[in-house]
């Protein structure tokens, strides 16, 4: 922050992420994140950057795991339900 605000008497700096909310394809909201120089020092509370890149991360874990399902075709599906019983008692 000291290298874009160094020659400004700027004390707070403000940015917005557009995210997409649930399922609706037209659902976005911003997310603001906010820094603050208190004596030379840009501040934020970091959790929202946390909370933010956790999100982001389920997202994509959630993304790759839809693509594996597909890929397997639901298979456990079309299994016979006597297998599937036995497998379960035996072990």
């Amino acid at each position: 922050m000291n290298t874009l605000f160094d020659d400004t008497e700027r004390t707070a700096f403000t940015w917005s992420l557009n995210v997409k909310v649930g399922n609706i394809e037209d659902s976005r909201e911003k997310i603001h994140f906010r820094v603050i120089r208190n004596n030379e020092l840009w501040k934020m509370d970091v959790t929202h950057i946390e909370a933010a890149l956790s999100l982001w991360l389920y997202y994509i874990y959630e993304r790759e795991n839809e693509s594996a399902q597909e890929e397997s075709g639901n298979d456990w599906l079309r299994q016979d339900k006597s297998r599937k019983w036995s497998s379960l008692t035996e072990g």
